[in-house]
């Protein structure tokens, strides 16, 4: 795939033929959409079709995260280039389902979804953590300068510097928390 990209990027011409150098996929207006693209688009919309607007379950469709995964993993390599249409990933979750309730022997996986996330209460902390500590460090931080009536620049003065600085004890104190969070979550 690196080799066809830089041949269309550069213009090369084919050593073998002396032609331009062809994507395996076909040279035609909109090839690479038509066989590439489309085939995972559509993959994405029964997907979201599944997913009944988020109001279904989320173990019940795969979001963008699960398909991503799929190509982070070694299975995707089984697409083969130029891609395939007739492989696992191509495969709706729901059809896949219906074959294994038919046949409990076949154990084959749609190789979309290797994680399935659970959410819990904790979920909107586990997701925003940097961004709660934070807000938490700021604005202790914002505190000590007003209450002490700092300015600016006063800032880097030992008087107002040693107060500031309880933020490192403050943020080690959040990390021993989220990963205490951590734990219960599991």
């Amino acid at each position: 795939m690196a080799y066809e990209l830089h041949g269309l990027l550069a213009g090369n011409v084919s050593i073998v033929t002396g032609e331009n150098i062809k994507p395996s996929y076909g040279g035609d207006d909109e090839s690479f959409l038509r066989k590439v693209i489309t085939p995972i688009y559509r993959v994405i919309e029964k997907e979201a079709r599944k997913s009944k607007n988020g109001k279904a379950p989320h173990v019940a469709w795969c979001n963008y995260d699960d398909l991503n995964e799929y190509f982070w993993s070694s299975d995707c390599f089984s697409l083969g280039w130029p891609m395939r249409d007739d492989g696992d990933f191509f495969r709706s979750t729901h059809d896949a389902q219906k074959g294994r309730k038919a046949s409990q022997n076949n154990s084959t996986s749609t190789g979309k979804s290797y994680f399935i996330e659970t959410r819990t209460f904790w979920h909107i902390f586990r997701s925003y953590d940097r961004l709660w500590t934070f807000y938490i460090l700021a604005l202790q931080a914002m505190v000590i300068i007003a209450w002490n009536g700092t300015t600016p620049a006063d800032l880097f003065k030992k008087d107002a510097l040693y107060p500031v600085s309880s933020i490192f004890i403050t943020a080690a104190f959040l990390r021993f928390l989220q990963s205490r969070i951590f734990l219960l979550d599991l």
